[in-house]
């Protein structure tokens, strides 16, 4: 069946899709859309008159909107079909509802007819999902002798047959010799007395084609056989340029849709990254009243601690505990609040703190905080404050959301952005039943003792839109535009979700841009290796980008490299930058400035975190390096390959010091009273086990002759696990 595509259904999709886009049509607004008058569906007996009077025109349509455009152009007949039988039952309805009148034919798969009766069958199927013509390629003449009789048209197919492509030897012309041309006609002949109406002519010689077509009845559509033939056949996607194949010598292409379809779509993803879509001709729009009523009916936020600070940009800070989902959506609007009415009746008053703060530089705002308790562990937190004060810096848009409450004071349940009025959550409810947990027992404790104040917040401003930002994208990082981080690297960088905002921007933008986004580190370092979160930043700047440009970050730790070797945060990125920029000059400046010193070196190898940093160094380090390491663990090796931390590092130094050193370690670790005395240690006994799968040592000789070698082995043998993990 023309060529052999149908495992390829997926990509004629484009077509109507891209046409959509490109704006070549507007949607209708049913599927029943108007016609030309004179635009009439042919019947079968007409389309046989049009023999020998004019050319038929045929092309392919798996999908509405190509069949539409098809109809309209004034194509004689579409030919569709699917993957299967039920996938050719749904293109086929597809096609029949975009051109209701024009004759369509299916194509059916020739296994399926297994058997007479199978054949009439899924025939009547595709009869009733919109075919006229049944349409298969492959099929021998006297299967269609049954479908004839029950008088169904059908049309067969000659030439080069692409189910049929290994026994051509590949895409070819069919019909260059005599006895091909010959074997063409015969075939011809045969569909013709078999009951077919019309066969597709496919690669055979113009001339060829022109003789056969005189002599048969039947139609007789070309495709690349010539003009001389009853009618000519191109696939549409050849026609519109969105095949995604090579394109037949045969076929001619007069649009180039899919190029017109990427470029629109690349201009949506343009407008989208650049927030030029969607405009507020795309949005839907609510009443002011009724978004207000929306936000009274959503945002309820019980609290259970109350705590002041004292800040410029800020009035009050409050620590979630419960309902962290809710707080969460409150922080991502911050604009509008709606604290809790005072409430009567069933909640019990437990306090009221009245407060002296600063809500903007230089205005004194009064604050009156009522607590009521909801539960033993649980209380929620109204806000009253003095308008007289406050009301000259709230837009006059949320003038008529004030209500009066008694003593003068005012409930405030909406909060201009400029007031940065902004609530967090965090901490316990001071009376709260809840058994406190040991880091807060310890907190409070050195409180009580005066060891440590309570912390003063940071710049509020820059907190809150941090939070802002990362709560809003926690979900969906893809969101987060590179753009965006221009100037709050470092701030973002140390937060718990920004820190991956980061590194997602790192990944996704050029490396041009990324580059000098890193750029705002610089001086930030080593905060940033000893921190929780702006640690995997580093770490994504050494492994992302060109070594070079991660330079600067070995620059600045390099007066106190042993010093972060030994952090648990700043050893991983030491170890990357051992593994991404090794070759590195500052890299090199920064390794011989920690093993520059004997007794340091040594205590990094025994060091939970710093021995992770020198086996990289014995594993991709420069050979310099590896020597130091190695004379550090000569002044007492047989205690270094004993011990948890630096066993390891004895068996990174077996397996990757220059050979020379190698055997100098062997040499003195195979010592008969060097090998018992690590038997006996817990950790040393890893080490001999490393030793002996060593192909220079003949471990099996050696138990032969030293006893304590086949003890060795025995205790090896029944103690596989490593327990120096942990």
């Amino acid at each position: 069946m023309l060529r052999h595509r149908a495992w390829q259904m997926g990509k004629y999709a484009v077509v109507g899709s891209a046409l959509a886009v490109t704006g070549a049509w507007a949607k209708p607004q049913s599927h029943l859309w108007c016609h030309d008058a004179q635009r009439r569906k042919l019947t079968v007996a007409e389309l046989m008159a049009l023999k020998g009077k004019r050319q038929i025109v045929l092309t392919t349509a798996f999908d509405e909107w190509t069949a539409r455009a098809a109809e309209e152009a004034g194509v004689d007949m579409i030919v569709a079909w699917g993957s299967c039988q039920e996938h050719s039952k749904f293109v086929v309805q597809a096609v029949r509802r975009g051109a209701p009148n024009t004759l369509i034919g299916t194509g059916i798969n020739p296994g399926a007819y297994e058997s007479q009766e199978n054949a009439l069958k899924l025939a009547n199927e595709m009869r009733a999902a919109g075919t006229d013509i049944i349409y298969c390629s492959g099929l021998v003449p006297e299967k269609f002798a049954g479908l004839a009789r029950q008088h169904f048209p059908c049309c067969g197919h000659v030439g080069y047959l692409p189910v049929n492509n290994t026994w051509f030897g590949g895409p070819r012309g069919v019909g260059k010799t005599g006895l091909e041309a010959k074997q063409v006609f015969d075939d011809v002949m045969a569909l013709e007395a078999a009951g077919c109406i019309a066969v597709e002519m496919e690669c055979v010689p113009a001339r060829v084609a022109a003789e056969i077509t005189q002599r048969t009845k039947m139609l007789v559509f070309s495709m690349g056989s010539g003009p001389h033939c009853d009618g000519q056949f191109i696939f549409s996607e050849d026609l519109m340029g969105t095949n995604l194949g090579r394109y037949p010598r045969h076929s001619i292409t007069y649009a180039n849709v899919m190029a017109d379809a990427v470029g629109a779509l690349k201009q949506f993803c343009r407008d989208v990254a650049s927030g030029a879509y969607p405009e507020a001709k795309h949005c839907i729009k609510i009443k002011d009243d009724e978004f207000a009523a929306f936000l009274r009916r959503v945002i309820r936020i019980f609290f259970d601690s109350v705590v002041v600070v004292d800040n410029p940009n800020a009035l009050i800070r409050i620590y979630p505990k419960v309902l962290e989902s809710v707080c969460k959506d409150a922080e991502a609007n911050p604009h509008v609040y709606y604290p809790w009415d005072t409430g009567t009746g069933d909640v019990e008053v437990a306090t009221n703190h009245r407060v002296a703060t600063r809500m903007a530089p230089g205005i004194p705002v009064r604050a009156v905080c009522q607590v009521h308790r909801v539960s033993d562990s649980l209380v929620k937190v109204t806000f009253l404050l003095d308008a007289s004060i406050l009301g000259s810096m709230l837009h006059p848009a949320f003038a008529d959301a004030f209500y009066s409450k008694p003593g003068g004071l005012e409930a405030v349940p909406y909060v201009e952005e400029l007031t940065r009025f902004h609530v967090f959550c965090d901490g316990i409810y001071a009376d709260s039943q809840e058994k406190p947990s040991a880091a807060r027992a310890r907190r409070e404790r050195r409180k009580r003792q005066g060891t440590v104040q309570t912390p003063i917040v940071p710049d509020i401003v820059e907190e809150e839109d941090l939070s802002l930002r990362c709560e809003a994208l926690r979900i969906q990082l893809d969101r987060f535009q590179a753009s965006e981080a221009v100037g709050m690297v470092w701030p973002l960088s140390r937060h718990s979700v920004g820190c991956r905002l980061i590194q997602r921007a790192l990944e996704v933008t050029p490396a041009s841009f990324a580059e000098q986004l890193v750029m705002e580190l610089r001086g930030h370092v080593k905060d940033a290796a000893s921190s929780p979160h702006a640690n995997y930043v580093l770490q994504k700047v050494i492994t992302q980008l060109r070594p070079h440009a991660s330079s600067f970050i070995a620059e600045e730790l390099l007066d106190s490299g042993a010093r972060f070797a030994r952090h648990r945060f700043g050893c991983r990125i030491l170890c990357r930058l051992l593994e991404h920029c090794t070759t590195e000059g500052s890299t090199q400046r920064l390794i011989s400035k920690i093993l520059e010193d004997p007794s340091e070196a040594l205590e990094l190898c025994r060091h939970n975190f710093g021995h992770h940093v020198v086996q990289l160094v014995l594993e991709r380090g420069h050979p310099r390096h590896k020597e130091l390491v190695l004379q550090v663990l000569y002044k007492d090796l047989a205690t270094n390959a004993a011990h948890r931390r630096a066993s390891y590092v004895v068996e990174a130094a077996l397996n990757n010091c220059a050979p020379q050193g190698q055997y100098n370690l062997l040499h003195h670790l195979l010592q008969p009273s060097v090998l018992y005395e690590l038997s006996q240690a817990r950790y040393g006994l890893y080490v001999v086990k490393t030793l002996l799968k060593r192909p220079e040592v003949d471990a099996n000789g050696m138990a032969r002759a030293i006893p304590a070698v086949a003890e060795i082995m025995k205790k090896i043998a029944a103690n596989p696990v490593d327990e120096r993990m942990g």
